[in-house]
């Protein structure tokens, strides 16, 4: 009944579904949306699934000034966002037709027309039949790359071109103009809040160029100092310790680099956790991967593997943070995966992984009669016994298996696993240092200090003479002699 009261215009939430679709659609989801009520009533709780997902704002005009020139989307994990759909099909013109048909009757049942006229057509490798697809579908027919939500589809990863939208949002968002109208405390804070919107859904998937982030780095070191390309202005705190928290003394400013590391590493450690989801079966599918592992294993195909294959790159970092909790074994690369450190034994005890005749076994593979089990191709040579025997002594006594549960990996940080973790577990490793002062400048403070208890008058003179011994360089013993010579 609450359902046939909501007017039919109304769109409860950011994902575009007005109240006439749940009407006319309600008897085939009405068991799907009822389970999902009552399981809500029975635990008292919602699937944190339900409720997890990157909100992105879309401008609704050129300028935009308020947070109501915006709007909200979900980027959920399939292809539809609000009201815009990606169909993917065959190059076959009857799968064109059978497409018009299906649009055509959802039209009829959920009174959601398509636009055709702001519909486009894609080819990807079917060039031949692109226009006479494009014809059944009366759309227009556009090519790679393209923006879609702000971000560009079909895109070299590593080409710096796809983040001149980041840049210019950053020389807008830290325009020098601005500075005037901030204190301090405000132009940090415009940094921050700058540095936690633009870029984090692109970090999120790209591995920004090497050149994009010193442009962006560049554009936050002038901000606080209203310095700009034609006047330069003194950076009165080192760029590394900005960075750093407030405890070490630094001005909690976000450190591209591993910010972009943290929110790629996250999706290693959701490959390995999130194990019946859609997007990790595709990944598997490209990257040639058992449907159980934990870990991706790298791919030698030639294309469609770039972007996954960055944030390959930064797999050791999440393998150093979490432990490997065996259980059935099945899933754990032997030789591939950090399973017993922050180091595969592949690269450690490479001599004995040549030797292997199962490079791509699993820990389970290597465990027989409760005992290791290598299976090496040849007897080893007086030269390969102490590797080997170095490789025994590191594993050590053989995990007990558990066939009832599955591997997994476990987070001993407080909190579980995430990009913030891992963030503030990389600037951890980063030392710290402490710049030296100057001895010429260490010698003028200490003169400073002796002479703070003199009188107006007699400080005016002591500051005098000590200003002449500076500026000819006698600061230090010999400074503070002819300086006391003037008491």
């Amino acid at each position: 009944m609450v359902i046939k009261h909501f007017k039919n215009n109304k769109s409860p939430g950011p994902y575009g579904y007005n109240m006439e679709f749940y009407k006319v659609a309600w008897e085939m989801i009405k068991e799907d949306v009822m389970a999902v009520i009552k399981e809500f009533e029975k635990e008292q709780k919602l699937d944190w699934r339900t409720n997890v997902s990157f909100i992105s704002l879309i401008p609704k005009k050129e300028q935009v000034g308020t947070p109501q020139d915006f709007r909200p989307i979900s980027l959920i994990s399939h292809p539809q966002y609000a009201d815009d759909t990606l169909v993917f099909l065959n190059a076959n013109e009857d799968e064109a037709e059978n497409l018009v048909m299906i649009l055509q009757i959802f039209e009829a049942i959920t009174g959601l027309k398509v636009n055709f006229n702001k519909s486009s057509v894609i080819s990807i490798g079917a060039d031949a039949k692109i226009e006479a697809i494009a014809v059944i579908l009366n759309c227009k027919i556009e090519k790679l790359p393209l923006k879609y939500l702000g971000m560009s589809v079909g895109a070299q990863t590593r080409n710096a071109a796809i983040w001149d939208v980041v840049i210019e949002k950053f020389q807008k968002k830290l325009a020098p103009w601005k500075r005037k109208f901030f204190t301090k405390a405000g132009r940090l804070l415009l940094i921050k809040t700058t540095l936690s919107s633009l870029p984090i859904y692109y970090m999120s998937i790209f591995q920004m160029p090497v050149m994009v982030e010193q442009k962006l780095n560049q554009i936050i070191r002038r901000f606080p100092w209203g310095a700009t390309t034609e006047r330069k202005r003194i950076n009165w705190v080192a760029w590394e310790r900005a960075c750093r928290p407030k405890n070490l003394g630094g001005l909690v400013i976000r450190n591209l680099k591993l910010t972009n590391k943290a929110l790629m590493d996250k999706w290693s450690w959701r490959f390995a956790k999130e194990k019946k989801q859609l997007w990790r079966r595709i990944i598997q599918e490209k990257m040639q991967t058992q449907s159980k592992a934990l870990w991706v294993k790298d791919s030698n195909k030639s294309q469609g593997r770039g972007m996954w294959k960055n944030i390959q790159k930064q797999k050791q970092i999440v393998e150093q943070l979490p432990i490997t909790q065996i259980n059935k074994g099945d899933t754990i690369m032997f030789w591939w995966d950090c399973w017993t450190g922050t180091q595969s034994l592949k690269l450690q005890y490479p001599n004995i992984y040549n030797l292997s005749t199962s490079k791509n076994g699993t820990v389970k593979d290597m465990i027989h009669n409760n005992a290791w089990n290598l299976k090496l191709r040849r007897n080893l040579t007086q030269q390969e016994i102490p590797e080997m025997l170095a490789l025994f002594a590191f594993l050590g006594t053989p995990p007990t298996l558990n066939d009832e549960e599955e591997d997994d990996l476990v987070c001993t940080a407080t909190g579980g696993f995430n990009a913030k973790i891992c963030y503030n577990w990389m600037m951890e490793q980063i030392p710290s240092t402490h710049p030296t002062v100057p001895h010429h400048v260490s010698g003028f403070k200490q003169c400073l200090q002796k002479y703070s208890s003199l009188s107006g008058q007699q400080l005016r003179i002591q500051f005098l003479q000590l200003i002449t011994c500076y500026k000819h360089g006698n600061i230090g013993e010999e400074g503070t002699e002819v300086a006391n010579s003037g008491h």
